[in-house]
């Protein structure tokens, strides 16, 4: 009997958390900032050439005003990286990534605030379920 309780009410509980995530809409954007620090040793990303360089010859290559290499010699762009950045390759910024997105992410707040708001616990165990 006891645990039949139990159940109806998680059961409530889950329904309500739902119908919390249906209405559910994420904000523009989410101030939960992912701080990534190099580890020692690795490589340093300054460079001799800045991002308006860069896009200026992707513009040349794409159109066909110059070829690759005249473009990275003239720009002072590794050839390499120029190609990379032709190609769309290494697009993903440099460092760890994230796994989920910021609507997502904004999502899991919110629910686990209303949680909290209810005074219902969620541990390690919950959350792999």
């Amino acid at each position: 009997m006891r645990a039949n309780r139990k159940a109806k009410k998680s059961n409530t509980l889950l329904t309500a958390l739902v119908q919390e995530l249906n209405r559910f809409e994420a904000p523009a954007s989410v101030n939960m900032p992912i701080k990534y620090v190099a580890c020692s040793g690795s490589r340093k990303y300054s460079s001799a050439y800045s991002k308006a360089d860069v896009d200026n010859a992707v513009s040349y290559v794409s159109t066909g005003t110059k070829s690759l290499r005249k473009a990275a010699f003239q720009l002072n762009i590794p050839v390499r990286t120029l190609h990379n950045k032709v190609h769309r390759k290494h697009s993903h910024s440099f460092g760890g990534q994230t796994a989920l997105t910021d609507a997502e992410e904004a999502c899991l707040v919110s629910v686990f605030r209303t949680l909290s708001v209810w005074h219902c616990p969620v541990d390690q165990f919950d959350l792999t379920l």
